[in-house]
C-alpha cells in the first residue's frame, strides 16, 4: 500500500476508510493504459513460439507494495475462441508454500470482455492465475476450457494461457485486461506489479483494468 518512498498509494486510503475512498474514487482514476494483442494461435506448451514475435510486449512493473520484487513481459495474441497470454516473469527466488493462492509466485490475468469497466464482476469477466509449477486457480469465473503451461528456468519462468471467449469477438474489438505478477518469499505475498492497476483492487472492480485492443 506504500511506494518505495513510503508514500500511501490509493490502496492505503482504501484500506483505511473504504467508504470514503469509494465516494472520491473518481477524483484519484488515472486514464488506462492501452496495448494491442495479434491475431494468431500459439501451442499452449511453455515454450516461446516464433509465433510470439508478432504479439506486441508490455512491461509488468508498477509495484502495489513498498517491495520492489517481480517483474515481467507479457504478449498477447487472440483468435476467434480464445485470448493467449505469454508472461515471462524474472524473480530471485520461488516460493508456493502458502496455502493461499494469491500468496504465491504467480501470474494473473483479468479479463473484462465487454470492457464494460463495472466495479463489480459481471458473468463475462475473470480472474486467472496460474503459479510457477502450473496450479491454476480461478477466483472468478469457472476456468472451464482454460489451459496453461509453466517453463521454470532457474528463478525466472514462463506462464502460457489460454483464455476462451464467451462470446464472439472480431478485430477491433476492445476488451478490458490487466496483469498481476505475484511475489512470495517465506509463505507470504512481499511485493505485486501490475501492468495497470495500482490501486489493488483488481480482483474486485474491473473498473481498474486497462485496455487490449483485438487486432487482426
Amino acid at each position: 500500500m506504500f511506494d518505495k518512498n513510503l508514500q500511501a498509494k490509493p490502496a492505503y486510503y482504501g484500506a483505511i476508510d473504504p467508504e470514503k475512498f469509494i465516494n472520491e474514487y473518481d477524483n484519484v482514476k488515472e486514464e488506462p493504459q492501452e496495448t494491442t494483442a495479434a491475431y494468431g494461435t500459439p501451442t499452449i506448451d511453455g515454450i516461446v513460439d516464433s509465433i510470439w514475435n508478432n504479439a506486441r510486449e508490455i512491461n509488468i512493473n508498477k509495484h502495489q507494495t513498498a517491495w520492489q520484487g517481480a517483474t515481467g513481459t507479457v504478449k498477447t495474441l487472440w483468435d476467434n475462441d480464445n485470448l493467449y497470454i505469454l508472461a515471462q516473469v524474472k524473480d530471485t527466488a520461488l516460493d508456493k508454500t502458502s496455502a493461499n493462492a494469491y500468496e504465491q509466485d504467480s501470474v494473473e490475468i483479468f479479463l473484462d470482455q465487454n470492457n464494460e469497466k463495472t466495479t463489480f464482476y459481471q458473468d463475462d469477466d475473470g480472474q486467472f492465475r496460474v503459479n510457477y509449477v502450473n496450479e491454476a486457480s480461478f477466483d472468478h469465473g469457472n476456468g472451464s476450457g482454460f489451459i496453461s503451461a509453466t517453463n521454470v528456468q532457474g528463478t525466472n519462468y514462463i506462464v502460457e494461457m489460454k483464455i476462451p471467449f464467451t462470446s464472439a469477438v472480431e478485430s477491433g474489438k476492445e476488451v478490458g485486461f490487466d496483469v498481476l505478477i505475484n511475489d512470495a518469499q517465506n509463505g507470504t505475498r512481499q511485493g505485486a506489479a501490475a501492468w495497470n492497476d495500482i490501486s489493488g483492487i483488481a480482483y474486485t472492480d474491473t473498473s481498474v483494468f486497462g485496455i487490449l485492443k483485438l487486432l487482426s
